[in-house]
């Protein structure tokens, strides 16, 4: 499904009220859903339409996103994956979001659109959580599975 802009506020506002706590502003949500579809197209696909032995990569920011001062910016998206790509070597399906929420929802759009991945309908989280195991799928009980994960963000100007 080629996500238009209707979809963009559908999704941030069931995001935000199906979400359960966390996951932004609505405010940035809108906004970040907007500037993807202005970066490139968005496809939102079934995970049932991947090979089993694809893989997704989970996209999501830690902290809090609805804090007054955002040190994540757009590109910081787009590094985050590049250097998971570069230290990994792994042949990235798609792209799924950690969490409903007013922005969480839209994450991984922007890297979609930018790097024509799809944006795969399998959130691995309702709402934010505060532990690992409870955003970790199950995978945490799969003897000798390994996380690959990589982070980019922050404000050099204020030490953030």
């Amino acid at each position: 499904m080629k996500v238009v802009p209707a979809d963009v506020e559908a999704a941030v506002w069931g995001g935000a009220v199906l979400g359960g706590g966390g996951g932004g502003s609505m405010v940035n949500g809108l906004e970040l859903g907007a500037l993807a579809l202005q970066t490139g197209q968005v496809n939102l696909i079934n995970v049932e339409n991947l090979p089993e032995d694809a893989v997704l990569v989970t996209c999501s920011y830690v902290g809090s996103p609805a804090a007054e001062h955002i040190c994540v910016r757009p590109e910081a998206y787009l590094r985050a994956l590049e250097l998971l790509r570069e230290n990994t070597g792994l042949d990235i399906a798609g792209l799924i979001t950690n969490e409903c929420g007013g922005t969480a929802t839209v994450n991984g759009w922007l890297q979609a659109a930018a790097l024509s991945l799809p944006v795969v309908d399998a959130p691995c989280n309702g709402r934010a959580h505060p532990t690992g195991v409870m955003g970790s799928m199950g995978l945490h009980a799969v003897e000798g599975y390994v996380s690959k994960q990589a982070a980019a963000g922050g404000e050099a100007e204020t030490g953030r």
